[in-house]
């Protein structure tokens, strides 16, 4: 049986869980409390539970939908081969990690299980290592593709070797999880005990290890990887910036050299305050039989500005997610970093809406494992309409099966 006992020695027993031996009455009683403490615990941290299930719906419902239109439906370019991976390790981390932090959270001072916490913590940063690994590829493609589009840019089966380089750097970089994280022994406050307390196990890094260097060092080597990933990011996507504005001056200055001699040569056709021109072109294919095609160019001096001055949605698109990813994982390092400096008693100095605060925002990672196909579906218009003709599909297929099990019915009543 595994429980949680008030003496300062706990010993992992052989499958990793954390055994608590009672020898009195006492012992007993205090388990109990202790189990009321967690349901109490559970019921405070609704919000986060809540926030973290919505997470995971968006995440089960939305990753899945990009693996099938990035992998399946569309052919393969680089862009597409490195969303259709990035959706994979986020459908990954919906699966394993969402529903580990739930369980953490309805048992927060009582997970004995120190494997299960030492692998889902292991897999949470395999993840999202790789995930950064590949924001930082799609930046060096990105780059290379608008800079220097003279150059040979990353093929598909580049791509996709550069996605499974990623995740060798994701399981080589996040190895020390194995060996820090565990069941962590911690004081709860408890008016049923004479001492004023009892003891909880969470999922943390572990108690053996709170006195030694190594956890310290692991989070130093987090934020700085966390801010070399932001330095190389921000440095690319400020050079693709500066290339894209001044492609956009020089056809901005180019439409209006054109604008002011087509003005000097006395046309007249322009009277409209939005400039209209109208542009009718008629082409011939003696190949398909002399057929005519006319073709309407309805342009105006200001719309043609504002497209040029759009950046490529692609381009929009990536950087977008890239931005998600960044801003997701600030928070979390924060609290991560503040939480082992003080050490056991962070969580019960805290205040009640402090800490369903620290637990929402210690989860901030999340965001970035459901977000990506929102992003997808706001600055791509051919993956929005896919996503429309999928639930259409789905939607009608399922409305004529209706139909002929209606139809089936009713000749069964007719004969």
């Amino acid at each position: 049986m595994l429980l949680i006992g008030v003496t300062d020695r706990m010993n992992p027993s052989a499958n990793g869980s954390v055994e608590a031996n009672f020898s009195s009455e006492n012992s007993e009683l205090d388990f109990e409390a202790l189990l009321l403490i967690n349901k109490q615990k559970a019921a405070l941290l609704v919000p986060a539970i809540i926030y973290a299930a919505m997470l995971l719906v968006i995440g089960v419902i939305g990753n899945p939908i990009a693996i099938y239109i990035y992998g399946w439906k569309w052919q393969s370019t680089t862009t597409r081969v490195f969303l259709f991976w990035l959706a994979i390790i986020d459908l990954i981390n919906c699966i394993i990690t969402m529903p580990t932090e739930i369980y953490v959270m309805t048992n927060f001072y009582y997970f004995p299980n120190a494997g299960f916490c030492r692998m889902s913590r292991f897999i949470t940063y395999v993840i999202n290592n790789t995930s950064a690994a590949v924001f930082i590829v799609i930046a060096i493609d990105r780059y290379i593709r608008i800079c220097h589009p003279h150059r040979q840019t990353i093929s598909v089966c580049g791509a996709q070797v550069a996605c499974f380089l990623s995740s060798f750097i994701g399981f080589g970089v996040s190895w020390p999880a194995l060996v820090l994280y565990g069941s962590k022994k911690i004081r709860v406050p408890s008016s049923s005990n004479q001492k004023g307390y009892i003891y909880g196990v969470i999922c943390d890094v572990k108690n053996d290890m709170d006195n030694t260097p190594f956890p310290l060092a692991f989070f130093i080597y987090l934020w700085c990887a966390f801010c070399v990933c932001i330095l190389i990011l921000s440095a690319l996507y400020i050079l693709i910036g500066r290339v894209m504005l001044k492609r956009n001056r020089k056809k901005t200055t180019k439409f209006r050299l054109e604008a002011s001699q087509f003005e000097h040569n006395g046309d007249d056709r322009n009277q409209h305050n939005d400039q209209t021109t109208d542009l009718t072109t008629t082409l011939e294919e003696p190949s398909s039989g002399n057929i005519k095609c006319s073709t309407n160019f309805h342009c105006s001096g200001a719309s043609w500005k504002n497209s040029r001055m759009r950046p490529p949605r692609s381009t929009l698109m990536l950087f977008a997610i890239t931005a998600v990813f960044v801003m997701s994982f600030l928070p979390f390092l924060i609290i991560m970093t503040v939480r082992q400096h003080i050490g056991s008693y962070f969580y019960p100095s805290l205040t009640p809406w402090e800490q369903v605060l620290v637990n929402l925002f210690s989860r901030s990672y999340l965001v970035n494992n459901c977000a990506n196909p929102i992003v997808y579906g706001m600055c791509n218009s051919q993956f929005r309409n896919q996503v429309k003709k999928l639930f259409h599909i789905s939607t009608k297929g399922r409305e004529s099966s209706i139909s002929r099990e209606e139809s089936r019915v009713s000749r069964g009543f007719s004969c």
